[in-house]
């Protein structure tokens, strides 16, 4: 428990967040005020995504003028890279990372009214953390589409709606840590499907999770793992699948009474439905494909079948 809290506090101090690279003046919050003739023919038709008069995303400007026709944040200078840290919590600031494909700095989510993350449809990497905490009204991560790539943590924590991680079937890569906690209606990792490598750690922590097959995928895990207080889970198998390196980063500290020595750690503890022979079966699993590091679990109380 000291080591999951000592990691978090340390986490919490990666964004430092300031600075925009556009005038917020170009926010596009409603589509255009003009009204098509009701007796125009099918060639005016919005809902035709082939007509290049169309206006599929509502921005006001037509298929054939607007670079990126799905995303209403953005009709020009797509693929562009946005550097500095940003803070979202509004329309504005939606606007203001409209057609970046790559930020290079850090994004903080937080605060946002909306029910997805439309707004970020353009945006395949972040060079630093993604951050997505405590937006009350967060439902799905949808807008996230085309991200791959996060170049250090990934954070899901205090979404209370939050629903599903539908969305990043794009992410192949975390250079950092992958947290996803307190998250009180997400029982599925389904969208993180597509995910091979997490260089940093795992963390889940305090959610209603069933099961880890979203990470089917998964192959690496630089540093260390950390499950606990996820009552519903009762198998780690999914995590296990494709898994063929655990630890070898080796960036997490513990100390000793020979000084600081560096250790992965797998940490599960209080985990009501899970069967600490599972646990122990993981254990064997990871020393079996090299693993040396330390195994520290408790209060895992599920029958074991």
């Amino acid at each position: 428990m000291i080591a999951f809290a000592t990691l978090l506090i340390g986490l919490s101090g990666l964004i430092g967040l300031s600075g925009c690279m556009i005038d917020p003046e170009q926010d596009k919050t409603s589509p255009s005020d003009d009204v098509n003739d009701s007796t125009n023919d099918s060639t005016n038709d919005d809902s035709d995504t082939t007509n290049p008069n169309a206006d599929a995303d509502g921005d006001g400007v037509n298929a054939s003028e607007d670079c990126d026709d799905t995303n209403p944040w953005v009709d020009a200078d797509c693929d562009r890279t946005c550097t500095g840290n940003f803070e979202i919590s509004s329309d504005a600031d939606l606007a203001q990372i409209a057609g970046c494909s790559t930020i290079d700095g850090n994004v903080d989510v937080e605060g946002l009214t909306q029910t997805d993350l439309t707004g970020f449809n353009s945006l395949q990497e972040v060079t630093g953390s993604l951050w997505v905490m405590r937006n009350t009204n967060l439902q799905s991560v949808e807008g996230l589409n085309n991200l791959q790539q996060v170049g250090d943590d990934l954070l899901f924590s205090y979404n209370a709606d939050l629903t599903s991680l539908d969305g990043l079937e794009s992410l192949t890569n975390i250079d950092g840590t992958l947290s996803i906690s307190n998250c009180a209606q997400l029982i599925y990792l389904t969208g993180l499907n597509a995910l091979t490598a997490i260089h940093g750690s795992m963390m889940i922590n305090d959610m209603p999770i069933a099961n880890l097959d979203a990470f089917e995928n998964l192959e690496a895990i630089g540093a260390s793992i950390y499950i606990s207080d996820c009552d519903n889970l009762t198998s780690l198998a999914g995590m296990t699948t494709t898994i063929n390196s655990f630890g070898e980063d080796e960036i997490i500290g513990t100390y000793d009474e020979e000084g600081y020595t560096i250790a992965s750690l797998f940490y599960v503890y209080s985990n009501a439905g899970l069967c600490q022979d599972r646990v122990d079966e993981t254990t064997s699993l990871f020393q079996s494909i090299g693993w040396t590091g330390q195994e520290n679990s408790w209060d895992n109380e599920g029958v074991c079948n």
